[in-house]
């Protein structure tokens, strides 16, 4: 076991001869982050606490397929952004550089094999494109992947090997019920949610999971089915959204699996829905959205803006910036002076920041945006037109 702390990383050997035990170590400043087995030399689940998360950082891209197996189709897909589009992304990869280094589109890796619970706590979404072939299952297991999405992050897993990747407890948060016993060929992929299109296959489609089309959760939807292959519909995709949101993120705790070789889908569809579900699942913020704020710079002053569309139905976006680091509450009232929403209730770094609310099962009318960061407080109007 490493520990890392504020002044140095010190490595302790244990020996662990039972199910179940508890180790008590010293160290002599404050402690940053525990790993297990750093040397991967366990096959091993391991998960961390996710302590004091920021998800500040935006994207991360994790890649679990090995581009010296894979290298035309996973280099095809990757160098047509098939996996994140228009949207600006950090890069993680579970193996380390291949011979042929990596494709143009993608920034260089911040780091390699497991992530860290305190680097995966930075970011607000994560993307990750599975396989089960030659050890990236195991980095899935000893990343801290459920405990990130409960604490308010947001996942799409994108993989064959379903079963493989999502165990009993994620099958839990989900709500799903596998249909098969074994992984399967799929002979299509149909969209079953307005704003995602089918997926056509450049290539076989096999070692696939399917589950049914109900799901045990209220709070998951079902997105992609497949109906070429089996007597029943079977579900290829499904999105949960947990009404209470994370435990440090109101709008975060989402989950999105969609089952198939996500390299063997045709790029230029399996872009288009995943822009979409960052988008409007997710709520992230495009490349070019960022790039033409020509004020990105840190704040000097608080400021809550104008929601824009204004009046709207039933999306808008709510903008702000804040000069420090500093606890932050945006909360919608109506006119009676109820709350019938909370946007934001968690600490935030300095920078300007875009929120956007859905006002769906609300009626037309006169509502107001508030914001609260200490002795900080302003409030704007806004009109939901049906």
């Amino acid at each position: 076991m490493t520990v890392r702390t504020i002044n140095d990383e010190i490595t302790f050997i244990v020996w662990d001869s039972l199910e179940t035990q508890n180790f008590q170590f010293s160290v002599s400043s404050e402690p940053l982050s525990v790993v297990i087995d750093k040397n991967n030399w366990i096959l091993k689940g391991v998960q961390e606490e996710i302590i004091n998360p920021t998800f500040a950082e935006g994207i991360l891209l994790v890649n679990g397929v090995d581009f010296n197996v894979y290298d035309t189709s996973i280099r095809d897909a990757y160098e047509s952004k098939a996996f994140w589009g228009d949207y600006s992304i950090s890069f993680w990869d579970c193996f380390n550089i291949p011979e042929g280094g990596y494709p143009s589109t993608l920034p260089e890796p911040i780091g390699h094999g497991r992530i860290p619970a305190d680097v995966l706590g930075r970011f607000s979404s994560v993307i990750w494109i599975g396989n089960n072939f030659q050890g990236d299952i195991s980095i899935w297991y000893q990343t801290s992947i459920l405990p990130y999405v409960k604490a308010g992050g947001n996942l799409l897993l994108m993989s064959r090997h379903g079963q493989d990747f999502i165990n009993e407890e994620m099958r839990d948060y989900i709500g799903i019920s596998w249909a098969e016993n074994i992984t399967n060929t799929i002979g299509n992929c149909i969209s079953d949610f307005q704003g995602l299109v089918s997926m056509e296959f450049t290539d076989t489609q096999s070692f696939n999971a399917v589950f049914g089309i109900n799901f045990t959760d209220n709070e998951s939807t079902l997105l992609f089915k497949e109906t070429a292959s089996f007597n029943d519909e079977r579900a290829l995709g499904v999105w949960k959204k947990p009404a209470a949101g994370g435990t440090d993120r109101l709008d975060g705790g989402q989950f999105v699996f969609i089952s198939g070789r996500p390299y063997r889908y045709r790029s230029q569809e399996i872009r288009k829905n995943v822009e979409y579900i960052l988008e409007n699942f997710f709520y992230e913020i495009k490349t070019d959205e960022i790039e033409n704020n020509t004020e990105m710079t840190i704040p000097r002053d608080f400021e809550l803006y104008q929601n824009y569309p204004n009046p709207f139905n039933p999306h808008t976006m709510i903008s702000y910036q804040i000069p420090m680091t500093i606890k932050i509450d945006l909360s919608i009232y109506n006119v009676l002076g109820q709350k019938v929403g909370i946007l934001v209730s968690e600490k935030q770094k300095a920078g300007h920041y875009q929120v956007k609310w859905d006002a769906l099962d609300l009626p037309s009318g006169i509502y107001y945006y508030k914001i609260t960061a200490g002795d900080f407080q302003k409030a704007k109007k806004m009109i939901l037109l049906k």
